[in-house]
């Protein structure tokens, strides 16, 4: 197959492999939270706009299955961050 005759098409059409979870308000506030970072940190890092954060932790606004997907990918790499810096931190102090 050329170049000229490949798909295309913008790539929130193509197939995503396996289910993504709903999100609710209180799950995204409380892993944001724990993540310890703000709401325009969070759309910064997801490139979302921190209005649509600010919506959806208030329950104005649904959030797309879409816009999950990337939340959770990005709170569960910076709760990683925040534990890994709480726990370097805590060596230091004991040290």
């Amino acid at each position: 197959m050329n170049k000229t005759t490949a798909p295309r098409g913008p790539r929130h059409y193509r197939k995503r492999s396996g289910p993504v979870r709903l999100l609710s308000a209180a799950e995204l506030r409380s892993l944001r939270a724990e993540a310890g970072i703000s709401q325009r940190e969070l759309a910064r890092r997801c490139g979302l706009s921190a209005i649509s954060v600010s919506r959806w932790e208030r329950e104005e606004q649904p959030i797309s299955r879409h816009a999950v997907q990337r939340l959770l990918d990005e709170l569960k790499r910076a709760i990683a961050e925040a534990r890994t810096l709480r726990s370097t931190a805590e060596e230091l102090l004991a040290s």
